[in-house]
């Protein structure tokens, strides 16, 4: 990644894309886990990466396996979504991305969150 590339992802991740106008939508990437919270700063325990949908940034959706940075692109674009399943009008979105979006919210219901 180029200076300009790279400033913009930073301000991309920092900015959080403001405030979503839509739903929302929770995947929970049980394949990429951040740090700690505060509140486990002494037991420092992993977490599992969580964000909505409709506020992620670029480095939010290409933590999931399969997407690049020209779909994520695309999936920002084209939101927001009201439900997971609006994805489908994403093109370049494989049934099988679909399939582990879906799966990620609803990982994430299970986990109670």
């Amino acid at each position: 990644m180029q200076g300009e590339d790279l400033l913009n992802s930073v301000i991309d991740v920092t900015a959080a894309q403001g405030f979503s106008s839509g739903p929302g939508i929770w995947p929970a990437n049980p394949e990429f886990e951040i740090g700690t919270s505060v509140f486990d700063q002494y037991r420092a325990l992993p977490r599992t990466h969580t964000f909505d949908l409709n506020a992620a940034s670029l480095v939010d959706l290409c933590t999931i396996k399969g997407v690049d940075q020209p779909l994520a692109q695309r999936i920002r674009e084209l939101g927001p979504y009201q439900s997971v399943d609006e994805l489908r009008k994403v093109p370049g979105l494989t049934p099988g991305l679909m399939r582990r979006f879906a799966d990620q919210v609803e990982y994430r219901q299970w986990l109670g969150f």
